[in-house]
């Protein structure tokens, strides 16, 4: 936002001001130098240089004329900063998950254990159409599943929370997959997750028998999250959760709908 501000403030008066007076000092001893390392003047220097960037761009695609018009020239320099804002992060992220695969993992039918969902999705817009129509705090329990930055023994371990790793004594991990999947103390609870998947089997192009697929746990976050937020809610132990997992079932709080 404020580079996108300065971008448009270059081609105007007040930004041509600006640099003007940052090369004119009054003081004849003054070394220039020193104004050329001035933070404002090599943002406006970086803003310039974008705001150029921008008019080429737009020209490339529209009447000279239209650029004089500075709601016009104002739209198409947000434009095309959202544009390279948007390939710098997919950069950003891409590198991220490229260092995460080096990390040791362990593949099962539901997903890869010891790696996040979130680290082997894409970037994009897309990504918050899971978190429509979720309570807060539905949203919050989404998040805290998908970055693996949860209040499970497996994430309070590396920061010396836990004593220990595992899901003592039932099985060596306790991660998000192992509460959704494995742990034999939640198997009454786990009847209520939607975890197979009924489909009709075609038999030579027409309808055939029913068959039944298990589905993987981003297939289930992605698919019926409100359902996996409030199951995980109610069953991982997480302290702070603990007001919500007590009052859910009998609706939001008077003073905080929107909790």
């Amino acid at each position: 936002m404020a580079m996108s501000h300065r971008a448009r403030n270059s081609m105007a008066e007040d930004g041509k001001l600006l640099i003007e007076k940052t090369n004119k000092f009054p003081f004849k001893s003054t070394d220039s130098r020193c104004f050329e390392n001035q933070p404002y003047f090599k943002l406006y220097q970086a803003a310039s240089r974008l705001a150029e960037k921008a008019k080429v761009q737009y020209l490339s695609k529209n009447l000279p004329d239209v650029w004089d018009n500075a709601v016009d020239r104002g739209i198409a320099i947000n434009e095309y900063l959202e544009a390279q804002s948007d390939i710098l992060c997919r950069y950003i992220w891409w590198k991220f998950k490229e260092k995460r695969k080096r990390r040791s993992t362990r593949q099962s039918w539901y997903g890869t254990h010891c790696r996040p969902l979130a680290t082997g999705g894409d970037w994009g817009a897309f990504n918050l159409k899971r978190h429509q129509h979720l309570t807060r705090v539905e949203s919050t329990i989404i998040l805290h599943c998908r970055t693996g930055f949860i209040g499970l023994n497996s994430y309070l371990y590396k920061r010396t929370i836990s004593p220990t790793h595992p899901c003592v004594p039932v099985a060596p991990t306790h991660t998000v997959e192992h509460l959704f999947f494995e742990c034999p103390l939640l198997a009454n609870a786990r009847r209520n997750l939607p975890v197979t998947k009924w489909t009709v089997k075609l038999i030579e192009g027409r309808f055939g028998r029913w068959a039944s697929r298990k589905r993987t746990l981003e297939q289930l976050i992605d698919e019926h999250p409100r359902t996996m937020a409030q199951w995980a809610i109610n069953t991982f132990g997480l302290g702070q959760f603990e007001w919500t997992s007590r009052y859910m079932e009998t609706g939001p709080s008077i003073s905080n709908p929107y909790l």
